[in-house]
Parts: C-alpha cells; structure tokens; sequence
C-alpha cells in the first residue's frame, strides 16, 4: 500500500472517532474486524514517515487502550505491535484473523415462520409479531443484497455457501437470490393478509 498521509489520517480519526468506548462494549467484533484490517494496511506500507508513525500511534494506543474487550475473542498482544516498527517485524500478527460471523438463512426463514404462526393465534400482541418480521426481513434482505461483499469485506459466513468453489460462487449467488426473494415475496403477502 502507497503511503497516502491525508488517508490515513482520516481513517483513525474516524476509527477512534466511531469507536467511543460504548460502541466497541456494543459491537466487538465490528472493532476487532476493523482494527485488524487497518492493522494489515499499516503492516503493508512501503514506507514510514514521522506522521505515519504518529498516526498509528494513535491508532493502536486506542486498540490498547480497550483490549480488554478484546480478550474474548483473541490471546494476541497488541501491546508487542506498539510502534510501526514492531508491527511490521512481528511474526505473531501474521497469525492474527478476523472474525467470521455466520449468518443462516434457513436459521431466519424458520423464525419468521414461527412467527407468522403465531400471528394466526395472538391477538394482542399482533402489531408487535409484525414489527418483528418486518425487522428480520429487513435483515434477511440485507444479507441477500450484500452476500458477497459481506463475504469478502465484512467477514461473514453463509452456512449454504460454505461448501462452494469460488468459480462457482457468483452463478451459485444469483440461484440463491431468486429463491430468497420467492421467501421474502410469499411472506410480504402472508403479512399483507394478517
């Protein structure tokens, strides 16, 4: 990666920005994921300036600063990586990986399932059942727009994806697609007569 000072100014602001210390207790994963991948970025700089140095001193003091969020998921010791130096000599970090987290369709499909039972029996609590479908829709729709972004960038896993050869994946992503959106369709009109 080119050394771009202005870039890498504004991602750790933003980083350290984004991530206030209630956010990081919220989402770990997200930080620990976004650390990670402004770490490699830092490790594959061709060269070191004095703000380069700066910047990542800041960047990785916030990372120290709030590693004890981070010990479930991870033994490694961002303390060893405190200065570019070190980052770019350590053969622990080439060790360090993000973290997947798997989303299942079938696992959502099912719930909304569930729930759309429920709304022919529950009365009182309908506006909410609703509320909650629409939600994850909403969420199921997501993944399906964004399947292999969210595979490649985001860190997700798609439990019927797993087993797929990636020259295979784009054909197997667009059969996916049309069947998920048969689901989304017939639950729209499930809702649409409750």
């Amino acid at each position: 990666m080119n050394n771009n000072n202005n870039y890498i100014t504004e991602f750790v602001s933003e980083f350290i920005e984004n991530y206030t210390q209630s956010v990081i207790t919220d989402d770990v994963v997200s930080f620990y994921n976004d650390a990670f991948v402004l770490l490699q970025h830092f490790y594959t700089l061709e060269e070191i300036n004095t703000e380069t140095e700066e910047q990542y001193q800041l960047f990785i003091n916030h990372i120290i600063k709030n590693d004890v969020h981070l010990k479930e998921y991870s033994n490694f010791n961002f303390k060893l990586i405190n200065s570019l130096h070190a980052l770019k000599n350590s053969d622990n970090f080439k060790n360090l990986a993000p973290i997947y987290t798997p989303y299942s369709f079938t696992e959502t499909e099912e719930t909304i399932e569930q729930i759309l039972e429920e709304l022919k029996v529950e009365k009182e609590f309908k506006k909410e059942l609703k509320e909650e479908i629409n939600y994850l829709l909403e969420e199921y729709r997501f993944h399906l727009d964004h399947i292999k972004e969210n595979m490649l960038y985001n860190f997700y896993t798609y439990d019927v994806l797993e087993n797929i050869d990636t020259i295979h994946l784009d054909e197997k992503i667009e059969e996916l697609s049309l069947e998920k959106l048969k689901f989304i369709q017939k639950c729209n009109d499930k809702l649409a007569k409750k």
